[in-house]
């Protein structure tokens, strides 16, 4: 029965009672009633007329009692049961139901509370559409090793499923193609066999559309016979000495990095020179993570059996050694592991007793899993026959330092003692802008990692990407360590023997030539706080050649290496002069501090990684009269606890902050803020004062810290380092009773004292940790985030000063424990 026949029937059911409720006196009443007597004149009338009447009545009156009877009885079942019909199923269900129309435009039920009485009518009935193409990529051409995507716009009233197809082929989710959710297609390194046509499909229920894009893939020159058959022989550049490397990298960037893809196009790709047949069993396939990056059949690692342990039986596994620059099987490259190798993971590492994993993935880059989590949250957990206890988690700016046990239940051997080194800051797509975070990750691991234990297992997601990168450049260092020369070329193509596709990208191997530029120009700057003292004196003596310093020396390398305020991007904060004190130093777009729910949102502020925490400090231009609205909107917006404050309000006669905070009990109101004071103290070298802050509009209110150092002018010599270590001791402190959020800092010009200030705070975190200082790595890193902080050699030599007399409070250097 169809929705309107339904409200038909209805209709009826509600008539009748009506009509039972007018009825049900009359058929009491003639029930009860007797008819009345005769006279005498008309009795043949009488008779005449009873013979007609009486039936008549009897009949009527059956006839109500029958209607009765049924409307009883159906308002009885109807209490129990409503009756209900569906396109799809035309049976009757217990409960009382809705409707709403499909994605296929039938008629569908939605469950709703019970009631006594019709369902509503259904919605509208609204036909899907089929999908139209409205935005599809034209024809293009491109090189080897670059990243190509096919971007799509569909429009539909019903969502379609999407497909593409090279050269009539399915095009599969797997290493080289990223299928999107809204039908683009990103293939990640182009190689010469990805040319050809693409065809996109998008289908619906309601109709299927396609199209076509044609890819080619440009070879130049002689570069086409080697590209075409995997041949670099004839394409050699040979070891670059240290000191004209430099010169190599810039010819590789220049024309759009047009000498670096021409190199990369030349790499032999190995894969034609080994069979590649177990990792494609059936039984094996489902252990790649990616059908297309498996091992060759002639350098796999075979996995011994563990007997009793029945998902300890197959010996395949996607892993096989790697050649260090000088040491035979040096690395092991493997995958991230799968479900269904979280077990054999786990079995390689017991059986190759690596002491180190470097892992330089994230388990989880936009909402895809790059790597299944194979150690524990905390505590521990099992994996088959091995259980993993996590002894360590140390958790820093851009990576993680864990330490494992790892024990074969049941077996007599003593657990292995193993650490992870887990690079956090590497990007979904592309290679890391700069090489300086990944260069001291490598450095940590250089410093603790002793290849006599063991060899180093290192994974990605592929395992042949980022690994191979991470790999090209620790041998690059070790060779121009032991040579005076690098051969980038030569340590890919050999890795390539052994692995297939390592470095797999142009990107990457541009990045691999920039990181050991990088670190063969800076140089090792690390200072073993035991040595700190004997080595500041070192190089605060001019060379007796070239009269500079050993401080100077660094400064000027730093200011080679590292981009000047006025070579980054700062659209936002050029659009907003008004809300600038100065526009000589502006906060870069993508590290700037926006103000949430505003529009513009800016504020000249940019945010500071520390040695643990991403943004760990706010560096901001001291407030105008017109910005310090803007400033507590800030400090409102990240829930800031402590605010450090390195200037006055006047210096040389001219205001460098406005005072946005009361200096009287009676507080003071700055657009929708009411600030109090609640306590002001004084101590050798600067204020404390405690602040109440009140947002009006929303009723909310926190406490907030300001120290003001008031010996540190910026014409003079710094304030002195006892007191800076004084600051820094009570913001850390507040930081950690109120929940470890940003810390602000500023000054008069946002690069000298602040940028003096968060350098020393984060240098010493990281000589507690680590027993070494490095100065000029903290202030590079930093200068990603804030152009040209530290602008003097003294400001520079001045923050040694400040961590020489934190190390100063032990009584002797060798006293100071990490």
């Amino acid at each position: 029965m169809q929705p309107s026949t339904l409200r038909q029937t209805s209709t009826v059911m509600q008539t009748s009672t009506a009509i039972v409720t007018s009825s049900t006196p009359v058929t009491t009443s003639t029930a009860s009633s007797n008819p009345p007597e005769s006279s005498a004149g008309g009795s043949s009338g009488g008779a005449i007329a009873a013979g007609i009447i009486i039936p008549l009545l009897l009949v009527i009156g059956l006839v109500i009692v029958i209607i009765v009877v049924v409307v009883v009885w159906r308002k009885k079942k109807g209490k129990d049961e409503v009756v209900y019909y569906n396109t799809r199923t035309k049976q009757a269900a217990p409960e009382a139901v809705s409707y709403s129309v499909d994605q296929v435009g039938q008629y569908e039920e939605v469950k709703l509370e019970t009631r006594h009485g019709p369902p509503p009518p259904p919605a509208p009935f609204k036909a899907a559409t089929p999908p139209v193409i409205e935005e599809f990529p034209s024809n293009m051409t491109t090189e080897e090793g670059r990243e190509v995507l096919f971007k799509v716009k569909v429009k539909e009233t019903s969502k379609p499923s999407f497909n593409w197809y090279h050269n009539g082929e399915p095009v599969t989710d797997d290493y080289a193609h990223e299928l999107r959710g809204d039908g683009s297609l990103l293939l990640l390194s182009v190689e010469e066999k990805h040319k050809g046509t693409y065809r996109f499909v998008a289908n619906n229920d309601a109709g299927t559309v396609s199209q076509q894009v044609v890819l080619t893939v440009a070879v130049e020159g002689s570069d086409e016979s080697r590209l075409l058959h995997g041949d670099s022989s004839s394409a050699k550049i040979g070891m670059i000495p240290v000191d004209k490397f430099g010169e190599f990298v810039a010819n590789g960037h220049a024309k759009g990095n047009e000498g670096f893809r021409s190199q990369f196009g030349t790499l032999n790709s190995g894969e034609n020179e080994h069979s590649v047949t177990i990792a494609v069993t059936q039984s094996n396939k489902p252990l790649n993570r990616f059908a297309n990056i498996v091992v060759y059949d002639d350098n796999r690692i075979l996995l011994n059996q563990i007997p009793g342990n029945r998902d300890c039986q197959n010996d395949y596994v996607n892993a096989c050694y790697i050649d260090g620059y000088s040491q035979d099987y040096k690395y092991i490259a493997t995958q991230g592991p799968v479900t269904k190798t979280l077990v054999d993971f786990w079995r390689l590492i017991w059986q190759e007793k690596p002491p180190v994993i470097v892992m330089v993935t994230n388990v989880k880059e936009e909402k895809k899993i790059k790597c299944h989590q194979y150690w524990p949250e905390s505590g521990s957990t099992s994996y088959g026959p091995f259980r993993i206890e996590l002894t360590k988690d140390q958790a820093l700016s851009d990576y993680t330092i864990r330490e494992m046990h790892l024990t074969l239940l049941g077996s007599d051997q003593p657990p292995l003692l193993i650490t992870q080194y887990h690079f956090t800051s590497w990007p979904d797509h592309g290679v890391p802008e700069y090489a300086t975070s990944i260069l001291q990750f490598h450095r940590r691991i250089k410093n603790e990692y002793k290849p006599t234990k063991g060899p180093m297992l290192v994974h990605c997601s592929a395992g042949v990407g980022r690994t191979g990168t991470f790999m090209a450049i620790d041998m690059g260092l070790q060779q121009a360590e032991k040579e005076g020369g690098i051969d980038i070329i030569s340590i890919i193509n050999k890795m390539r023997q052994q692995r297939m596709k390592m470095v797999q990208t142009a990107d990457q191997y541009i990045f691999v030539n920039d990181a050991v530029l990088e670190s063969v120009t800076c140089g090792n700057t690390q200072v073993d706080s035991r040595n700190a003292r004997i080595v500041f004196n070192r190089m605060s003596k001019p060379d007796t050649k070239t009269g500079r310093t050993g401080f100077i020396d660094q400064f000027t390398v730093l200011e080679q290496v590292t981009q000047r305020p006025d070579e980054v991007t700062h659209n936002i904060a050029s659009q907003n002069n008004d809300k600038n004190r100065s526009t000589q130093f502006l906060p870069r777009d993508n590290y700037r501090v926006p103000l949430k729910g505003e529009h513009p949102d800016y504020i000249n502020a940019v945010f500071i990684n520390g040695y643990k925490e991403k943004k760990a400090f706010i560096i901001a231009e001291s407030p105008m009269f017109n910005t310090a609205r803007n400033f507590w909107k800030m400090i409102d917006d990240r829930n800031v606890t402590a605010i450090v404050m390195l200037c006055h309000e006047k210096e040389i006669d001219q205001e460098v902050c406005y005072q946005y905070w009361p200096s009287t009990p009676s507080g003071l109101v700055i657009g929708e803020y009411a600030i109090m004071l609640s306590s002001e103290e004084i101590y050798n070298g600067y204020i404390e004062r405690k602040l109440e802050v009140k947002n009006t509009n929303t009723g909310s209110t926190q406490s907030v810290m300001q120290y003001q150092i008031t010996n540190w002018v910026s014409t003079r010599k710094m304030a002195k380092p006892q007191t800076i270590l004084s600051v820094i001791e009570e913001m850390y402190k507040t930081q950690r009773r109120r929940g470890n959020t940003s810390i602000v800092v500023h000054c008069s010009d946002t690069v000298g004292r602040s940028a003096m200030f968060c350098a020393a705070a984060t240098t010493i975190n990281k000589c507690k940790t680590e027993g070494v200082i490095d100065v000029f790595q903290v202030l590079k890193s930093q200068r990603i985030q804030k152009p040209g902080s530290v602008q003097t050699v003294q400001q520079y030599q001045g923050i040694f000063q400040i961590v020489l007399t934190y190390l100063d409070s032990f009584e002797t250097y060798s006293n100071f424990t990490t």
